[in-house]
């Protein structure tokens, strides 16, 4: 394979992270980024993960992913074609989705109870995440 003008690899880049929903740069070695999938995993959501430290032009590459984000660390993430963070903003963003996803979930469970009239208290099944003031403003 022939080397990559910095025109061309700008060009892959743009493409990459132009063509899936979400698009990771990640490294196989990098805890904080298999932290990162692993979150997007529990979350279902599916991503396309390019590891660097794989690929051919992997380097290059990088070097125009830190040139296009200014950020200098693995993983950095994008969701439509917008730069959201390198490891901890995405990593506390995927938590904080992470609860949302689990209170969602509970308030889902809560309203079918109580359109048959079996409302149980919040408290008790939820660890006091969710309470009946936030509930309106969940669904």
């Amino acid at each position: 394979m022939g080397n990559l003008s910095s025109s061309n690899v700008t060009e892959t880049l743009e493409t990459q992270i132009q063509k899936d929903p979400v698009v990771i740069y990640s490294k196989t070695t990098c805890g904080y980024c298999i932290q990162a999938k692993k979150l997007f995993d529990n979350l279902s959501i599916p991503y396309v993960s390019y590891e660097l430290n794989k690929l051919a032009r992997g380097h290059e590459l990088f070097r125009q992913v830190h040139a296009h984000t200014g950020c200098p660390t693995v993983p950095q993430v994008f969701v439509c074609g917008k730069f959201v963070g390198a490891c901890r903003k995405v990593l506390q963003t995927l938590e904080v989705l992470e609860v949302l996803s689990e209170e969602l979930r509970m308030a889902e469970h809560l309203v079918t109870y109580s359109i048959t009239g079996l409302l149980l208290p919040v408290g008790r099944y939820s660890r006091g995440r969710l309470n009946f003031a936030r509930l309106p403003s969940l669904l």
